[in-house]
C-alpha cells in the first residue's frame, strides 16, 4: 500500500514537471523570437543611419571637410573654444533670424573648425595647391593645419568681436602659414617663398627679408634709430637673432589682425608693403667692394646683368636700381647719418657703372 502511494506521488511530481517545463519553454521561445524580431529591426535601422552618415560625409567631403558633422562635435571642446562660442552664438542669431546666407556660411565655418579635432582634410589639400599657384611653393597641408590651430586657439577670428567669413578665414589661414614660412627663410636670407617675394617687388632676397625683420622689430617696439643702427652693421646677417622666439610669435599673430584697419590682414597688402620697405634698404645696403671698378665687366656686375646684354636692357636695369637705390627715399627717415652717406655713395657707384657700360656698349 505504501509502495503504491509512493508511486502515485512519483507520477504526479512527474506530470507537475512536464507542465511547467511545457510552459517555460513556450515562454522562451517567445521571448528568444521577439529578440530576434527587434535585433533585425534595429540592424536595419542602423544599416539606415550608416547609409545617411556616409551621405552627409560625402556631401561634406565636397567642400573639403572631414570628421564627424556639425551635431556631433565634441562638447568639451566647444566649452572651452571662446572662437567656436563666438561662431555657434553667431549661428543660432542667424537662425533666429532665418539669415539663410549667413546660415549656410557659418555652417561651412564651424565645420572647417571640426578639423582641428579630426585631422587634416580636403580643404588643407586645397589651400596647398593655392599656395603653390600663387607663390609657387610646396607646404605640406598638415603645415597649414597647424598653423590653422594658431589663429583658432589665439581668438583672432575674433579679435574685432565679429565672426569673419569662411573665405575670409581661408585666406587668413594661407596668410598665417605664409608669414611663419617667410620668419624661417628670413633667417638664412634664402628660400622660394622668399624669391618670389622679393623679385615681386624688384629688389633682393636679403633686403626683403631685413624688411620683414625691420617689420618685426618696429612691431616690439624698437626705434626705427635702434633698427637701422644694428643694420649697418648686421646686414649680412638675421636682425632677430637674439630676439626671443616667443616674442616673434606674438608679433606674427599681431601681423594677422590688422589694428588701424581693425580687421583680419590681407597677405598681398601686407608683402607689398614689407616690398616698399625692402626697396628702401636697397639704397643703403652697400654694393660689393668695387669701389676702383673701371671695366666693362665690373659694371655689368653691379648691374647684375650677363656680358652679353643689350643697350636697352641696361638702361631698363638702370631704371630699377636708380628708383631703388635713390637717396631721396631716406627723406624724414629717422636714419643714422652713416647710412645716407652710404646711400649717397651707392647711387654715384651706379651712376659710373652706367656710364662705364654705355661708352662700351
Amino acid at each position: 500500500m505504501e509502495n503504491f502511494e509512493l508511486i502515485k506521488y512519483v507520477l504526479l511530481s512527474l506530470f507537475l514537471v512536464f507542465l511547467f517545463g511545457k510552459a517555460l519553454g513556450n515562454i522562451i521561445e517567445n521571448f528568444t523570437s521577439g529578440f530576434r524580431k527587434n535585433s533585425g529591426s534595429q540592424k536595419n535601422k542602423i544599416d539606415l543611419d550608416t547609409l545617411i552618415r556616409q551621405k552627409e560625409q560625402i556631401l561634406r567631403t565636397q567642400e573639403g571637410l572631414v570628421g564627424p558633422p556639425a551635431h556631433a562635435r565634441n562638447e568639451n571642446h566647444r566649452k572651452k573654444s571662446p572662437t567656436l562660442k563666438a561662431y555657434q552664438l553667431s549661428f543660432k542669431e542667424a537662425s533666429a533670424n532665418n539669415n539663410k546666407s549667413t546660415i549656410e556660411d557659418l555652417t561651412k565655418s564651424l565645420e572647417l573648425f571640426d578639423n582641428l579635432q579630426w585631422g587634416d582634410g580636403p580643404i588643407f589639400n586645397t589651400l596647398s595647391k593655392k599656395i603653390k599657384e600663387t607663390y609657387a611653393i610646396t607646404i605640406d597641408p598638415t603645415i597649414i593645419l597647424n598653423h590653422f590651430k594658431i589663429i583658432f586657439e589665439k581668438g583672432i577670428l575674433i579679435s574685432n568681436d565679429k565672426t569673419y567669413l569662411y573665405n575670409e578665414i581661408k585666406e587668413t589661414i594661407i596668410f598665417t602659414t605664409l608669414l611663419h614660412q617667410l620668419y624661417r627663410e628670413s633667417q638664412q636670407q634664402v628660400g622660394d617663398l622668399l624669391n618670389k617675394l622679393s623679385s615681386t617687388a624688384s629688389t633682393t632676397t636679403k633686403c626683403y627679408a631685413l624688411a620683414f625683420e625691420v617689420f618685426i622689430l618696429r612691431d616690439m617696439k624698437s626705434s626705427d634709430q635702434e633698427i637701422f643702427e644694428n643694420l649697418s652693421i648686421n646686414h649680412d646677417f638675421s636682425l632677430l637673432k637674439r630676439i626671443n622666439s616667443k616674442e616673434i610669435e606674438k608679433s606674427l599673430n599681431h601681423f594677422i589682425f590688422n589694428k588701424k584697419k581693425k580687421e583680419l590682414e590681407k597677405s598681398k597688402s601686407f608683402f607689398t608693403k614689407i616690398g616698399m620697405e625692402a626697396q628702401l634698404i636697397s639704397s643703403i645696403i652697400p654694393f660689393k667692394d668695387l669701389d676702383n671698378f673701371s671695366t666693362l665687366n665690373d659694371a655689368l656686375e653691379i648691374f647684375s646683368l650677363p656680358k652679353e646684354s643689350t643697350i636697352d636692357e641696361v638702361k631698363k636695369r638702370y631704371k630699377q636700381l636708380a628708383l631703388l637705390r635713390h637717396p631721396d627715399k631716406l627723406a624724414g627717415k629717422k636714419i643714422p647719418e652713416e647710412l645716407k652717406k652710404q646711400a649717397h655713395k651707392n647711387f654715384t657707384i651706379l651712376q659710373k657703372a652706367y656710364d662705364i657700360i654705355k661708352s662700351e656698349i
